[in-house]
């Protein structure tokens, strides 16, 4: 089973009016736990998250995604022209099953539709280029929105999540999350990701490094400013890490993840 719609809001309970923690892209697969009426329990296979989400948002088949959105918003075509109508407009992270077309500036995605080839890339293929220049062509500027998980509106962990899934990094959604993961893969060197994670003190910060604070996480730009979503201005922004160090305390953790060397 699938996500089939745009973006789909996943609920604490089966309710409008429970809180919303998280959200689902459209193509992303799930695994239906419990279904009623109107609404289902589901996780998401990419990342184990659990919740509730109306039962609209869910399609059944046998589909095989081959390629994600890597721009924050693209439509999809009509026909393999840019003045033709579209039918919906994906967002950064959405996937898809797409194969080539005779219409070399786009791909297919099999029901008579065009997407524009550039704006994609292939599951197995990752992002060139730093981290925090990744979230910050994705999301600078946009809408700081709790449970968020897109350009439209993401909070702080979700930023994280999506800059690293665009490097070929799968990490867990939330930050207390994210932390533990960090914690389990540097004690056991015999997974194998993709990536190397390192604990860092926090005179020996530089660009890149994820910083932690209680509910809270940021990516520097450099040893005195970060990147992040934040509930203070209600957007995607750049700030000085002393003034989110007056608001938040001292970071308790700091993390270096890097490429290893038979990475992606």
């Amino acid at each position: 089973m699938y996500i089939g719609t745009q973006i789909a809001n996943l609920y604490a309970s089966a309710s409008l009016q429970a809180e919303n923690i998280s959200q689902a892209l459209y193509g992303e697969p799930i695994r239906l736990i419990q279904q009623h009426a109107h609404w289902s329990k589901i996780q998401l296979l990419n990342d184990a998250y659990i919740g509730f989400i109306q039962n609209h948002h869910i399609v059944d088949d046998q589909r095989r995604n081959t390629h994600r959105i890597v721009q924050r918003t693209t439509p999809v075509f009509t026909a393999p022209d840019i003045k033709s109508p579209t039918t919906q407009i994906l967002l950064l992270g959405s996937e898809l099953p797409l194969t080539a077309s005779e219409h070399k500036p786009f791909f297919t995605n099999g029901e008579g539709q065009y997407i524009w080839r550039e704006h994609t890339s292939s599951l197995s293929t990752t992002h060139a280029g730093t981290l925090v220049e990744t979230a910050e062509r994705a999301f600078l500027g946009a809408p700081y929105l709790w449970g968020g998980r897109s350009p439209l509106g993401l909070d702080c962990s979700s930023m994280v999540q999506l800059a690293a899934l665009l490097h070929g990094w799968s990490l867990p959604r939330d930050t207390r999350d994210q932390i533990q993961f960090f914690e389990h893969a540097q004690l056991d060197s015999s997974k194998s990701e993709p990536f190397t994670v390192q604990s860092i003190e926090y005179v020996n910060r530089q660009t890149n490094d994820l910083v932690y604070w209680p509910g809270h996480v940021a990516i520097l730009l450099n040893n005195d400013w970060v990147l992040h979503a934040t509930a203070h201005s209600l957007q995607c922004c750049k700030e000085t890490l002393q003034a989110v160090e007056q608001r938040a305390g001292t970071p308790h953790s700091l993390w270096r993840l890097q490429t290893t060397v038979n990475g992606a």
